[in-house]
């Protein structure tokens, strides 16, 4: 190791986003259909929050069990599990907590409502990425 060259690591941060570039994404989401509704909330909850992805995607919902449930609109926070398993409380925004009432509005209609998953897809999987 004595002669392996320490790695060169940035020091700097990156950039948060703007607020033109953020008003640019949620306008981009804006819409009715079920596939703008969802992207527009996930773009609501990581503003809000800066949750990892795979903290956002392995969300849960359950009305009728607050054990298997990770949304607590009425709270307006979100149970978050880490990677080994523990869970932490995100506090979320009035405006990520409409977002996500008017996304469950018309997730009830999908054919996937049923789903544990909060974010399902247009074909029924989890969301695990924009697009699918």
């Amino acid at each position: 190791m004595v002669r392996v060259e320490k790695p060169q690591v940035a020091e700097e941060a990156k950039p948060f986003f703007t607020e033109a570039e953020l008003a640019a994404l949620l306008k981009v989401t804006r819409g009715q259909d079920f596939e703008a509704r969802r992207d527009h909330a996930i773009i609501r909850v990581l503003i809000d929050t800066g949750i990892r992805v795979s903290g956002l995607t392995c969300l849960r919902f359950d009305p009728a069990d607050d054990k298997q449930t990770d949304v607590f609109l009425d709270q307006r926070r979100l149970r978050v599990r880490l990677k080994g398993g523990d869970g932490w409380w995100v506090p979320i925004g009035t405006k990520s907590a409409a977002a996500i009432d008017r996304y469950l509005r018309i997730r009830v209609r999908s054919r996937h409502a049923d789903s544990l998953w909060l974010w399902i897809g247009t074909r029924g999987h989890a969301v695990t990425h924009f697009g699918d």
